[in-house]
């Protein structure tokens, strides 16, 4: 039996109540911290200011408050974790000249604590919160250090949010401080006193590379070299400036240090996961994916494990995503890690107007109609050969004396040998050896657990939603005709022809009567766009929809390796930005706004919702799909199939005889004057003759007019409603 403590046999122990221990710590806490008091003093204030039911006035009158308190001192408070967060809700809710402020008193060591693990969200505050005009003269205290920050745990945040916020100008001045410490030195040079940036801040690497010697070339190469690997390798690549350094650098170096790059890339573990949700980085993504050899792409693969979803339904993942089915040969890793997490939902995924992509990506590849040109672009990288590094850059490598077995310039292989001259075999980077109809093949495969089967199976459960949405009924019209080549043909032959018999069951129903509501509306009209108050997103066929904003999170998390976010009111995502992917590129951006997914637009006495595209609402449940605007065009689609040639042509002629003998046959009349009116036009011209006899006997007494001008004037209204929504035509620039 163990003895009883003496002190505890004797009645002895701390006899103190609570309180006056409390009160002892606190003493002891005041004569070694320090600051202590006043830290204690502002964290009271800043209780009564945290609350929503604070009027601006008592905000105002608290902050001042707070801030001469701390006037003086705030570079002893702000490597706090409390106070700290403070100061930040100060400059939040501050005035510009209360910023400027503290800005002028952290001035002089705005280095220091752009690297301290607390003292960096004070100066991510600033960048956020400072007007515009004061942007250029807070970058100038960065001169020359924003190699080293961009390299470092905490200043790599505080440099990619002032990317973030610069304008196209400021931008382009910090990328080319990281091209080359002389382009650095440059721009100190062109400064005027501190107050504002001069110089060309329009000029890309390749261009700057252009008018370059070999010698100088080299020098800007090894430069930026020496900034992008060590980042990469410490897995700091969240930052949408390092995204555009990455692509930079793909784009320009010589082969062999690509493919060395692409490979530190892959080796990481998450660095691609963290650059999937920019335009900069889903390239750089990409990149990695079309440049690697299959030991790196299936290293890639691996890291989509448990994010499918998130980077399928994302506007840039999704382009990274259809990539890697696209190009990765090994569709047992593929169908192990990816397919799994698609099936699981598959759904969504098809209502969603970037996740049905990912999917019909398979059935018709690289189809303008669902990709934008500025995302095929991303999806299809320029061809790099791997050859010598003399013969990629001539005269660069003889220039700086270094050979192939010593690209680093260290005196030592950069590579551990494997970059050696005699093991270089000039090839093209990333090519798939796999045919791509063998390879999608494989991926949708056969069978009750293939992909291919779940597809057809959730069409067939959801058919009147999916055939109803903008974006579900791209997926009925693909399935149907059977894909590009008659993949899903091959795949699961019986599957199509049930989609079929759904497709014609769904249209062959009788024609709804609209009953008046009791607000004059028709009732099959109620419902449409229901909204989600739980999610605070829109319902699409009983899936809330949630759409992010500019500034979005990695699908991975940052580098910040669990440390604290030091934000002001516990949200990180205002100090922390994340997407820096600003289109200022007027092509891109024309390209983006520009693209319409739709087919063809009704006329303007049926009903259209504008935003669908935008939002992803579907149709009213009890509407007709004969009726319907989303469904009509998908239909319109299957028609026009029928005048190919293939397994596809003769798939979608099944489904233009199925339409007419069991839905439009002696019912032209009930159609005519509906948004169907353009499936008959497409009858008139499609790859069934006998069809087109049928439907010209039945239509030619329903039009006052000859039928080819009857069709000629649809689609002249079709193409003037387009140029009238802004499909045909390029917007103004704001």
């Amino acid at each position: 039996m163990a003895k009883t403590p003496k002190w505890k046999a004797d009645g002895g122990g701390d006899k103190r109540s609570k309180a006056e221990r409390k009160a002892e710590v606190r003493e002891k806490k005041a004569r070694l911290r320090k600051n202590y008091a006043l830290v204690q003093e502002i964290v009271f204030i800043w209780e009564k200011l945290r609350p929503r039911e604070v009027t601006a006035e008592q905000r105002g009158k608290l902050v001042t408050l707070v801030l001469s308190k701390v006037r003086g001192r705030v570079l002893d408070l702000v490597t706090n974790h409390r106070a700290s967060r403070v100061i930040q809700f100060c400059l939040k809710y501050g005035s510009d000249v209360q910023r400027r402020q503290i800005l002028e008193e952290v001035r002089p060591n705005v280095l220091e604590l752009a690297k301290n693990k607390y003292g960096h969200h004070l100066v991510q505050k600033l960048v956020n919160k400072s007007p515009r005009e004061d942007l250029p003269k807070l970058a100038r205290l960065f001169e020359g250090h924003v190699p080293s920050l961009l390299k470092h745990q905490f200043g790599c945040d505080v440099i990619n949010d002032l990317y973030f916020v610069a304008d196209r100008r400021l931008k382009g001045l910090l990328l080319r401080g990281c091209y080359s410490k002389r382009f650095a030195m440059a721009l100190e040079a062109e400064g005027e006193g501190g107050a504002g940036v001069k110089g060309r801040a329009d000029d890309s690497l390749g261009k700057l590379l252009t008018e370059e010697s070999g010698f100088k070339r080299a020098h800007i190469m090894q430069d930026l070299y020496n900034l992008v690997h060590p980042v990469i390798e410490k897995g700091l690549v969240h930052g949408p400036m390092m995204h555009k350094l990455i692509v930079e650098y793909l784009l320009n170096a010589p082969s062999a240090f690509v493919e060395e790059v692409v490979q530190t890339m892959a080796e990481v573990g998450d660095a691609v996961m963290k650059m999937v949700h920019t335009r900069e980085g889903a390239r750089a993504s990409a990149m990695v994916v079309a440049y690697g050899t299959p030991k790196t792409r299936k290293a890639v693969v691996r890291n989509f494990k448990g994010y499918v979803r998130e980077v399928a339904m994302d506007e840039w993942g999704s382009t990274v995503l259809a990539t890697v089915l696209d190009r990765v040969d090994d569709t047992a890793l593929t169908k192990k890690v990816v397919v799994p997490e698609v099936r699981k939902c598959l759904g969504e995924l098809l209502l969603d107007r970037c996740g049905r992509r990912v999917v019909l990506n398979l059935l018709n590849p690289g189809s303008s109609l669902y990709w934008p040109p500025h995302l095929l672009k991303i999806m299809h990288p320029p061809e790099r050969k791997l050859e010598s590094r003399h013969k990629s850059m001539p005269g660069a490598a003889d220039d700086l004396d270094l050979d192939d077995a010593d690209v680093d310039g260290d005196g030592g292989n950069a590579d551990g040998g494997a970059g050696s001259a005699e093991k270089l075999v000039e090839r093209l980077l990333g090519v798939s050896k796999k045919d791509s109809y063998v390879r999608r093949q494989e991926v949708l495969g056969h069978g009750k657990d293939s992909l291919s089967e779940a597809i057809i199976s959730q069409c067939l459960s959801n058919m009147g939603t999916l055939l109803r949405s903008p974006f579900g009924a791209d997926a009925i019209a693909e399935v149907a005709t059977g894909g590009v080549d008659g993949i899903l043909t091959d795949c699961s032959p019986e599957g199509v022809q049930k989609i079929h018999e759904a497709v014609f069951e769904l249209c062959a129903q009788p024609r709804p009567v609209a009953v008046p509501a009791a607000d004059g509306e028709n009732v099959e009209d109620a419902g449409v766009g229901a909204s989600d108050a739980s999610t605070g997103g829109k319902v699409v066929g009983g899936i809330p929809v949630v759409r992010t904003g500019q500034r979005k999170k990695p699908i991975v998390g940052d580098a910040m390796g669990g440390c604290d976010s030091g934000s002001e009111d516990g949200d990180s995502s205002e100090s922390m930005p994340n997407d820096g992917s600003e289109e200022d590129d007027d092509d891109f951006q024309t390209a983006h706004e520009d693209f319409d997914e739709d087919l063809g637009v009704m006329d303007d006495e049926f009903p259209v919702h504008n935003d669908a595209n935008e939002s992803g609402k579907c149709s009213p449940p009890n509407r007709h799909p004969l009726d319907d605007l989303y469904a009509s065009r998908a239909l319109r689609r299957m028609v026009a199939a029928s005048a190919v040639n293939g397994i596809r042509g003769a798939c979608a002629r099944d489904v233009v005889s199925g339409l007419w003998l069991r839905c439009f046959q002696g019912r032209c009349s009930e159609w005519v004057g509906s948004p169907a009116k353009h499936i008959l036009s497409a009858l008139l011209h499609c790859g069934c003759p006998a069809v087109v006899e049928a439907c010209a006997k039945e239509m030619k007494p329903l039009v006052s007019v000859p039928l080819e001008k009857w069709s000629a004037e649809l689609k002249a209204s079709m193409g003037k409603r387009k140029g009238k929504d802004g499909g045909g035509t390029k917007k103004p620039n704001s």
